[in-house]
């Protein structure tokens, strides 16, 4: 089944595998897009899926098993 096109930041962190922390901070620091409705954050998958295929997300480094083999499953894809 394919992911919704937009994604609630619990979703968004148990498909990349980083903490709400750090996702959150990648709203400034990567200037990925979301919205707020209802006090809930949302992320179009449209601006995840960009912000994956950066060089900036390329150069973050793994910090959990889960990352390392998604980085994998992708390179194989």
């Amino acid at each position: 089944e394919a992911a919704p096109d937009v994604l609630r930041l619990e979703e968004v962190e148990m498909l990349l595998g980083y903490s709400p922390k750090t996702i959150r901070s990648w709203r400034k620091e990567y200037d990925l897009k979301s919205l707020t409705v209802s006090h809930t954050l949302y992320f179009p998958k449209c601006y995840l899926v960009d912000l994956m295929i950066s060089l900036e997300f390329h150069e973050i480094s793994p910090k959990i098993p889960e990352h390392l083999a998604l980085i994998r499953r992708a390179r194989h894809a």
